[in-house]
């Protein structure tokens, strides 16, 4: 087996990425992956009848909210994102449903037929946010793809008691950022329908509000504004295919392989052997299993 300037040692969507950017840039790049496919949680596969296809975990994709859409051209590769008109909704034995629509007033209904009082407390949240678009989306670019600084999260917190102050909350930002997302919700919100549904929002997408210092994310997700949130086309495995496609592109190699070692040459760099019995694939093609 070759050396690689690189090793990648997962070939879950994180991992295919780092070795789609590093490739592209001219490094030579091995991705060994311990299952007999790729993907991770983007899996895509028959559970019940044949000819059924069901994601198992990833529902939501989100690469059009990232740069890699198009610095790896993902559409060009077979990646094609499909949406819908409600991206996230919650049903109670009440009768009630909660949803997050692409359009305002279908949300605005269905929080308004849960509590008009927080249906007030969302649209107050939204509206901030919403005169302050360029600097949200500034500062979420800044936290999803920047390195975490205390800059930042003063930056965070600055904007955040604006907010509070709009909504008559005797908090700090500071005291946002200590906080869990149960806590500050508690404080915004009367329903248990309303409540949790941007609670559950940010445990649908790995953000879990029980945890302290998640005070911030809730406050910005109690706005329930619509997101760059999709499906793909066949299933979300597809958008490992593509990213297989593109790392194969750029000269990188994929193994999926049941034993393998990896090692670090103070001269040489990484490198990386199989041991026997293994079952290894070099990526030249993306099928199905990849």
């Amino acid at each position: 087996m070759r050396d690689y300037d690189a090793i990648i040692i997962g070939g879950g969507i994180n991992g295919l990425t780092t070795a789609a950017y590093l490739a592209k840039a001219g490094l030579s790049v091995g991705v060994f992956e311990a299952r007999g496919q790729c993907g991770a949680h983007c899996d895509t596969v028959e559970l019940g009848m044949p000819g059924y296809l069901h994601n198992t975990h990833a529902v939501w994709l989100v690469p059009a909210m990232s740069p890699a859409m198009e610095d790896l051209g993902l559409e060009q590769l077979g990646l094609h994102l499909r949406g819908t008109d409600v991206l996230f909704a919650k049903t109670f034995s009440s009768g009630t449903n909660v949803v997050q629509a692409l359009d305002p007033a279908v949300t605005d209904a269905s929080l308004a037929a849960a509590s008009e009082h927080d249906a007030a407390v969302q649209a107050t949240i939204a509206g901030y946010l919403g005169e302050h678009l360029e600097e949200t989306l500034d500062m979420s670019r800044s936290l999803l793809y920047g390195p975490p600084t205390a800059a930042s999260l003063d930056r965070l917190a600055a904007f955040d008691e604006g907010l509070l102050s709009r909504l008559g909350l005797p908090l700090s930002g500071d005291d946002v950022l200590r906080m869990t997302g149960l806590e500050l919700l508690d404080m915004l919100f009367e329903s248990e329908e309303v409540r949790t549904t941007p609670a559950a929002l940010g445990e649908f997408t790995g953000q879990w509000p029980n945890n302290r210092r998640f005070g911030a994310l809730a406050l910005s997700l109690s706005g329930l504004q619509p997101m760059a949130v999709h499906t793909a086309r066949g299933g979300s495995h597809a958008m490992t295919h593509a990213l297989v496609k593109c790392v194969a592109a750029h000269g990188g190699e994929i193994w999926t392989t049941r034993r393998w070692t990896a090692s670090w040459s103070r001269t040489a760099g990484p490198r990386a052997s199989a041991s026997a019995p293994t079952r290894s694939r070099r990526a030249r093609r993306s099928v199905p299993g990849w």
